[in-house]
């Protein structure tokens, strides 16, 4: 609460923010995953490739290429926006965007990137929920279906159960 009363924007975003959340409340997320949770969590971005490729060949776009460097940028990022969330509601941010941009030129080559995250309570098919939200979002669905040859997706689970999810689209040059 200390923190909250000596940075009035943190205050204004923790009252704010329960309304705007794209996930319900509930305990605080733990950025770390268990062992065996991370293996339906990969699954997860599995389908998540799976379905958004699917909505880029249905409107005429190229399916988009798995690579693991961008998996890990998107796995960072995921991860950031869970830990972030610690006892306040889910913040889903593009905060320090230019940051990753700059880490995916160093590791691909890619001179720009887009990407989606999402957060969903965990139920039944995380990956198709939070995809139909991305497509029924027109900024979001511009990502999709955007100029770019290759992805990076992840998502992690927190302790509240919710399920993080990130993707990052980009140009790598071949």
């Amino acid at each position: 609460m200390n923190l909250l009363r000596r940075n009035p924007r943190l205050f204004l975003a923790a009252a704010i923010l329960p309304w705007i959340s794209s996930c319900g409340g509930g305990a605080a997320p733990q950025a770390g995953l268990p062992d065996s949770s991370q293996v339906a969590v990969r699954g997860v971005a599995e389908r998540v490739h799976v379905y958004v490729n699917t909505a880029r060949t249905e409107n005429g776009r190229r399916p988009l290429a798995r690579d693991p460097r961008l998996d890990k940028l998107a796995l960072r990022w995921a991860g950031d926006c869970a830990g972030r969330s610690e006892g306040l509601p889910p913040q889903l941010s593009h905060r320090a965007l230019q940051d990753r941009l700059q880490v995916a030129n160093r590791h691909t080559g890619a001179r720009s990137i887009a990407e989606n995250i999402h957060c969903v309570d965990a139920g039944a098919d995380p990956a198709r929920r939070v995809v139909a939200a991305w497509l029924a979002s027109s900024i979001h669905r511009r990502n999709i279906d955007g100029p770019w040859t290759d992805t990076g997706v992840a998502a992690v689970t927190d302790s509240a159960g919710r399920v993080w999810i990130a993707q990052i689209y980009a140009s790598v040059p071949d």
